[in-house]
């Protein structure tokens, strides 16, 4: 008898719990101690970066493919919903969402323009025309479990779907994270991302499992705004997500940011000196007399219309300068490659077609010219991973580096002068 109760307890309780996680980052990451460790160290890295490296203001756009993993037609979302979550990606990370008008004006300076673009693919990984998006159908009736693992959806043989190459594309994986539970199917998380990670410099066992798992997880009913299915209700407890921030959320993650309150207490923070301590997510509320912790010198409330905060998708409206910083510097950083990737007609997100700067030969035996129409303030390369493999200021129109120690195959060049920044993908043979 007594297991019994015990067991009718629980339920409910872990029902209840479902229910206000928007997002499964922080118990993936409290389960693998050192991925939480790996990742909060590049993360901490990027911090310091920000400190000492002039920030770029270039639109910086990204990739996309989005895998949907069905198993019912329910399940297999229809490309509007599809078109129309990139189209809140690019309108909340420009800042072109016309609830910007609700950010409280003790916030209001804070908030910022990201200048980072989604697009879907054009091109495959074979170089084959693509829509960017792919659909699978399989035997799973869900892609979580009690192990809480949400890798499976990434591998056809887990039933899901192989990623496109990581460091070229944001992969997108929208499935059933749903649970059943006596009878009533409740989402275990709504989302999940890794974090970035130095995966060629960390030890075995601080990356995830395969490093082709990079990328966002998303479930099917809460993907893309005005979702028809995007109503949840269980347990006596009823939240809707129908604007498509839940994808918003991740793909900060994705690109380096923490939840603002630290996942901890008031002694806790997400590291980003503009979004003031908490010491609780918000449960789904737009609760805006909400203070938790003391700010000094001056006692901010709880940062709420933050994508970054659990608070209710109504009320979230905003990234700040901080998050901005952050995210731009991974991307031009330790995810690098991604932004040389093809948006649309072929050309590269960032080198511009009627740019200045020359780079010449491409490909090179080792000995690149570059060549300005005004000096050239900073040259920085990169390895495919994004680790920095030299760093120059000539204060020079032209100048030539020297690359034949540097291992043969695709490297990065960012250049820059007080007119423009541009990145070029250069070979090395």
């Amino acid at each position: 008898m007594k297991k019994f109760l015990f067991t009718a307890f629980f339920i409910p309780v872990f029902v209840f719990s479902q229910t206000q996680q928007k997002c499964g980052n922080s118990q993936y990451l409290n389960k693998n101690k050192n991925l939480k460790t790996a990742s909060e160290q590049t993360i901490n890295d990027i911090y310091e970066t920000i400190k000492t490296k002039t920030q770029s203001d270039t639109i910086l756009k990204i990739p996309v493919v989005v895998h949907v993993v069905y198993e019912n037609t329910q399940e297999n979302i229809n490309d509007s919903l599809i078109l129309n979550q990139i189209e809140v990606l690019n309108r909340d990370y420009r800042r072109q969402n016309p609830d910007t008008i609700n950010t409280r004006s003790v916030f209001d300076s804070l908030a910022v323009d990201t200048k980072i673009e989604f697009c879907l693919a054009t091109t495959d990984p074979f170089g084959q025309p693509t829509s960017g998006i792919t659909r699978t159908q399989t035997t799973e009736t869900s892609f979580i479990d009690l192990s809480f693992n949400l890798d499976k959806v990434k591998s056809s043989t887990t039933g899901g779907k192989d990623a496109w190459p990581v460091d070229k594309y944001l992969n997108i994986w929208v499935c059933d994270l749903s649970i059943n539970i006596l009878g009533t199917n409740a989402p275990f998380v709504l989302g999940f991302a890794y974090p970035p990670v130095g995966a060629p410099n960390w030890p075995p066992g601080s990356t995830p499992t395969n490093q082709m798992f990079d990328g966002v997880v998303v479930h099917y009913e809460v993907f893309g705004e005005n979702n028809p299915l995007s109503t949840l209700s269980f347990s006596g407890i009823t939240i809707t997500a129908n604007k498509g921030r839940i994808c918003v959320h991740e793909v900060g993650h994705y690109l380096g940011l923490r939840h603002i309150w630290g996942d901890g207490d008031c002694s806790q923070d997400d590291g980003i000196l503009d979004t003031p301590k908490s010491d609780s997510q918000s449960d789904f509320q737009c609760d805006f007399t909400k203070n938790s912790c003391l700010d000094l010198p001056f006692d901010f409330p709880d940062m709420i219309e933050n994508y970054m905060d659990y608070s209710s998708e109504d009320c979230q409206n905003s990234f700040t300068k901080g998050q901005k910083n952050i995210m731009r510097t991974s991307l031009e950083t330790i995810r690098l490659p991604l932004i040389s990737g093809s948006c649309s007609g072929g050309a590269t997100n960032i080198e511009k077609e009627n740019s200045f700067i020359k780079v010449y030969p491409n490909p090179s035996k080792g000995l690149i010219n570059i060549n300005s129409d005004i000096k050239i303030e900073e040259i920085e390369g990169f390895s495919i991973e994004g680790k920095k493999l030299f760093y120059y200021k000539p204060n020079t129109k032209n100048t030539n580096i020297n690359c034949k120690k540097i291992t043969k195959g695709i490297i990065f060049i960012k250049i820059k002068n007080k007119k423009e920044t541009i990145l070029v993908k250069q070979i090395i043979k």
